[in-house]
């Protein structure tokens, strides 16, 4: 931890990279239940599961500025982006789940940008 004071946005991520976390457990449940006889969606159910887990962690590691969150989120949020494009194919490219899909890559690609910030990899240490 490399400044004394965490920048608000690393905040503001961290708590929400934490209730995403939560969020990618209970579609992990859903996917779970729903698709028992489905190796598509037992997949989809494990992937989503170990996702939720790693944004737990980054969400926690960004509030207490732990270095290797850093590196850490950039790859959870690369293959969340990935798995989103995974789970609209898993839905046959449906225009429904086009609009989801679009919406959580955007989010990933603004906070990529955020985390390449200054004040951000200052708070990280990776300056």
């Amino acid at each position: 931890m490399a400044q004394k004071g965490i920048p608000i946005g690393v905040a503001v991520v961290g708590v929400l990279a934490f209730l995403a976390g939560l969020v990618w457990l209970f579609a992990g449940a859903i996917l779970f239940i729903d698709g028992i006889d489905d190796t598509d969606a037992m997949v989809a159910a494990a992937v989503s599961t170990v996702l939720g887990l790693a944004f737990l962690l980054f969400g926690l590691g960004c509030l207490k500025g732990w270095g290797w969150v850093w590196t850490f989120g950039v790859v959870i949020l690369i293959i969340s982006m990935a798995f989103s494009v995974y789970s609209w194919y898993l839905d046959d490219f449906s225009d429904a789940e086009m609009l989801s899909t679009l919406v959580s890559i955007g989010i990933a690609l603004v906070i990529l940008l955020y985390l390449n910030s200054f004040k951000v990899k200052n708070w990280f240490g990776k300056l």
